[in-house]
């Protein structure tokens, strides 16, 4: 997928999409969407893979064979083969938080649908889609169906700050990683606006990326070409939706008030 076999060191914000096949079931191997081996020393944080993993044994949609750390990552390919199989990871020895899968697992023996085998493998705050894998048991992970795995409250200590954002006109509905998204946050402007706004692209001066943060956005008016930003309020989890800058319609036009810079519009959730 991504990675063959990593030893060592940090992979940050990372994906691969391709489809992952091999035959090899040496006790080494491992097949996954995203490294096939992960030994220890290795951190793997939020990254993802979509691709479809084939294999023999240690198969898994992000990992065949975990030793080192995974965090904050998911896997939407399916997982097939014979021993050690999971929608996430073959088998793990090690840690994996804050992560889920959505993929269909086939095995004929050990598979489920996050891990197919642990050993001694610490997982929390992980999830796979119940429905889409057609399993309901597993080594680690709490089952979800899909439309939990779609809604924000499931994943207790998520953050959707800087992290992980919900949309549901993205990624099929499932969280997905702001980094690695063309609209991070789900205001409907993309990262690459938001980032040459005021202010190199912190609007608000809080420290935060923009494109980061839910209920700030800037965007560039479409009337005259210079930035605007809009930062909202009303509580927590508060959330700028589908923000746009236009030209006030002719037909409906206000008398008494000329808007020749354009009207900004905006949904905001709170």
């Amino acid at each position: 997928g991504f990675i063959g076999e990593g030893s060592s060191g940090t992979v940050l914000y990372s994906y691969a999409t391709g489809n992952v096949s091999s035959d090899t079931g040496g006790d080494g191997s491992g097949t996954g969407g995203f490294i096939g081996r992960n030994t220890d020393g290795t951190t793997i944080s939020e990254s993802y893979a979509t691709g479809n993993v084939e294999g023999y044994t240690r198969v898994g949609g992000f990992a065949g064979a975990n030793g080192g750390n995974i965090e904050n990552a998911y896997a939407r390919g399916s997982a097939t083969g014979h021993d050690n199989v999971g929608g996430f990871a073959g088998r793990c020895g090690s840690d994996i938080s804050n992560s889920y899968s959505t993929g269909a697992v086939t095995g004929h023996s050990n598979f489920g649908g996050f891990l197919g085998t642990s050993q001694g493998c610490t997982v929390s705050g992980s999830y796979w889609d119940s429905e889409t894998s057609g399993l309901e048991t597993s080594a680690a992970g709490e089952a979800k169906t899909s439309e939990e795995l779609k809604t924000q409250s499931t994943f207790t200590d998520w953050n959707f700050t800087t992290i992980w954002a919900l949309n549901q006109n993205a990624n099929d509905g499932y969280p997905s990683l702001m980094r690695l998204s063309e609209d991070g946050d789900s205001d409907n402007v993309p990262n690459s606006a938001e980032e040459n706004g005021p202010n190199y692209g912190d609007a608000n001066n809080d420290g935060v990326s923009d494109k980061h943060q839910e209920n700030v956005t800037a965007l560039a008016n479409a009337t005259n070409g210079k930035y605007i930003a809009l930062e909202t309020s009303c509580g927590a989890g508060t959330s700028n939706k589908e923000v746009s800058v236009s030209l006030e319609n002719s037909s409906n036009k206000d008398a008494a008030y000329d808007y020749s810079e354009g009207l900004v519009g905006f949904k905001a959730k709170c």
